[in-house]
């Protein structure tokens, strides 16, 4: 199947941009006042194609990515792109578009200069107009066959070589492009991965003969998605963004911006985050909300910390040399435990309407795993096992032994492991049993799957400090705060761990407690009284911090007393 754009007098255009890029800068991501008078060419250079025939899945910014998309700046931003580029080669791999060949060797000269190996950069060579590839570059999903497709939309500006870049990477790498005449841009879309998608009213506001049924509906075609949750878009921001406020840094975990009582959005995004609280993503789960302060606007600038991107275990964090920057690092550090979380300067880009994530585009993985689980409730039943059902798939196919359920009733590993196998009455759906447990026991669990290349994925996303939870003896449904949610437990981030043992403790309370650690021989090496707050707390112990003498690699012990409640772990230290 072949897919095609209409790009006439597109090299007339380009040239038009270039020219205007060198005398005026780049264009900023709201349309200039040439463009202005050319809104009516949005979406005639575009051909629809029709949707994929079978159901997609759609991956979540937080899945596993193959690497990370940039149209890099010519001339302008030049310092930010090189840091960025810096730190996702550390994760993943960076593919560069570029106007030509001297531009790529520009590049690379650059790169090279500041000691960024080229061997994890490829570039990409297509004519384009702005850097927001964000809002115009590829949306992935993935088909029945485990196979990745492309969806397309009309990108809302008049930047025919910006639109254009879908299909034109999609043609490169012989994936398949859905185009659909949908104006939609990417920094106003987010998913959970199970199904579950969010975007602001823009959307509607951008496609007025549609219906907003008719709008939910394609998006539910093209992108898989079963639910779409649309939000009034915040006040007085251009760009009408979801990712301006909000972003989904887990399947479950929605973080809200929050501007202080007096100003324009504080009622709006409040009211947006005690929604969400009550919606549940696609495996049933109550989405948890985070709130991050936000710097006033001034200027008519909007400075957004959610406006970041998550690759694979690495956050590219915008900040604006603001007092709360250090704020926002330390809400991503607490809710993204064993996350590398990069800081890069926006101060200078966010005046032209966009941070990190409008000016990065995800190209994900091929090998993506979905675990669909609604977790288990309480009980009442102390005498038969508990049923754990969950449906599997892995575009490169699963490794025949290696889908189970992890369970236990403390937090500390070793876990209990049971193989989970497949259903013959249903496609892809594996079960197993966690055996009877008596009146007021909580287990504790998780699921894993691997697939034939070595690839992992737990559900919980992140299994070393976060499990599902229920209690047996009560009535079914009455958990703690009405949720059915992921419990955050006393979990080592990393294990082993080099340089400090970090762990994430949960309580249901401001308590105190005394965090010690042995060695092997049972000896007490360290001991602290800490005061722990309400949620999710993180403690560190660095091994040679205060000590005249270099600790030696090897296992040891950490133990967390609170009350009458003690919680063991065991930790191996590398040098």
């Amino acid at each position: 199947m072949k897919y095609v754009k209409l790009l006439s007098a597109m090299f007339t255009v380009w040239f038009f941009f270039l020219s205007f890029a060198a005398a005026k800068g780049p264009l900023p991501i709201w349309p200039t006042e040439e463009e202005l008078k050319r809104m009516d060419e949005i979406g005639t250079y575009t051909v629809p194609t029709p949707p994929p025939t079978e159901k997609v899945k759609a991956p979540g910014e937080f899945d596993n990515a193959q690497g990370v998309l940039l149209r890099w700046d010519r001339g302008w931003w030049q310092g930010l792109y090189i840091d960025m580029t810096g730190a996702i080669v550390e994760h993943s791999k960076a593919y560069i578009i570029v106007a030509n060949n001297w531009e790529q060797n520009q590049v690379e000269n650059q790169l090279i200069a500041h000691n960024i190996p080229l061997d994890s950069v490829e570039f990409v060579i297509k004519p384009t107009n702005s850097v927001w590839i964000r809002d115009y570059g590829p949306w992935w999903i993935y088909h029945e066959d485990g196979t990745r497709g492309i969806v397309d939309w009309v990108y809302n500006r008049p930047r025919p070589q910006d639109d254009s870049i879908p299909i034109r990477l999609g043609e490169d790498w012989s994936i398949p492009v859905y185009t659909s005449s949908l104006v939609h841009t990417g920094g106003n879309f987010m998913v959970d991965g199970h199904g579950v998608g969010f975007a602001s009213n823009l959307i509607y506001q951008e496609n007025p003969g549609l219906t907003p049924a008719k709008i939910d509906s394609i998006m539910g075609v093209y992108m898989g998605l079963d639910t779409f949750y649309v939000f009034t878009r915040i006040y007085g921001e251009y760009t009408g963004h979801i990712d301006m406020w909000g972003k989904l840094i887990d399947d479950h975990t929605f973080m809200v911006a929050y501007y202080p009582p007096g100003d324009q959005n504080h009622n709006i995004l409040n009211n947006h985050a005690a929604a969400i609280a009550n919606l549940t993503n696609g495996n049933s789960i109550l989405f948890d909300t985070v709130r991050i302060p936000s710097p006033p606007p001034y200027s008519g600038v909007y400075r957004s910390y959610t406006n970041s991107l998550i690759v694979n275990k690495l956050v590219l964090l915008p900040i604006y040399n603001h007092a709360y920057d250090s704020i926002a690092v330390r809400i991503y550090q607490e809710r993204l435990p064993g996350y590398d979380i990069r800081t890069f300067d926006c101060s200078d880009i966010i005046q032209s309407g966009g941070a990190v994530h409008c000016i990065t585009k995800l190209v994900m993985s091929p090998y993506a795993i979905f675990i669909t689980h609604t977790p288990l409730l309480n009980t009442e039943d102390t005498v038969n096992p508990y049923r754990v059902e969950a449906t599997i798939t892995a575009t490169m196919g699963l490794n025949g032994d290696s889908t189970f359920v992890y369970w236990d009733t403390d937090t500390s590993p070793p876990f209990n492991m049971v193989k989970l196998i497949p259903d013959t009455d249903s496609v892809n759906l594996f079960f197993g049993y966690i055996p009877a447990q008596h009146y007021g026991t909580t287990v504790y669990y998780y699921i894993y799957a691997m697939d034939t290349t070595g690839y992992y994925k737990t559900s919980p996303s992140n299994a070393l400090y976060e499990l599902y939870s229920f209690k047996v003896g009560e009535q079914p449904g009455i958990v703690e705060s009405d949720k059915a949610v992921c419990r955050f437990l006393v979990r080592p981030f990393i294990n082993p761990f080099k340089d400090k043992l970090m762990l994430s403790i949960y309580s249901d309370e401001p308590k105190t407690i005394q965090f010690c650690v042995f060695n092997i021989t049972g000896q007490q090496i360290f001991s602290n009284s800490i005061l722990l707050k309400k949620g999710l707390n993180i403690v560190t112990w660095n091994p040679n911090d205060g000590n005249s003498y270099s600790i030696p690699a090897g296992v040891y012990f950490y133990q967390i007393i609170a009350g009458e409640e003690t919680n063991l772990g065991k930790v191996l230290h590398l040098k």
